[in-house]
């Protein structure tokens, strides 16, 4: 599917998270607005989930929720959002931070309970 049409990505009922961020990596970072487009409209609920666990999220850390959520690897963020592996890093400790996550906890599993099964629904 073409990710910079959002209405063409819908369609795709049976791509999970791992193959839209696959898809999203070999695109490249130009194509970061229209990924946010369309995993907005996928996962409907995710965005005002994290806010409502978040207060004052930025929109910097918002990408990322959405990129670790599906599942990329470090590098992976690191060249959709033009930043360094290691300011992934340190924006994924801040995120887990903001989301009070222990050391025992995954942000990624943490962040895909933000998208619930009926993804029309808010979590909590």
């Amino acid at each position: 599917n073409d990710l910079t049409d959002p209405e063409a990505a819908l369609e795709c009922s049976d791509c999970g998270p791992a193959d839209l961020g696959a898809q999203v990596v070999q695109a490249g970072a130009e194509t970061r607005t229209a990924f946010l487009t369309v995993f907005s409209e996928l996962n409907p609920a995710f965005f005002d989930n994290l806010q409502a666990r978040c207060h004052g999220i930025t929109e910097s850390e918002r990408n990322l929720a959405a990129l670790v959520a599906l599942g990329l690897e470090t590098k992976h963020v690191a060249r959709l959002m033009s930043i360094r592996p290691e300011s992934v890093k340190q924006a994924r400790w801040r995120l887990r931070t903001r989301m009070g996550l222990g050391s025992g906890e995954s942000l990624e599993e943490a962040l895909r309970s933000l998208m619930p099964k009926d993804k029309t629904q808010r979590v909590g």
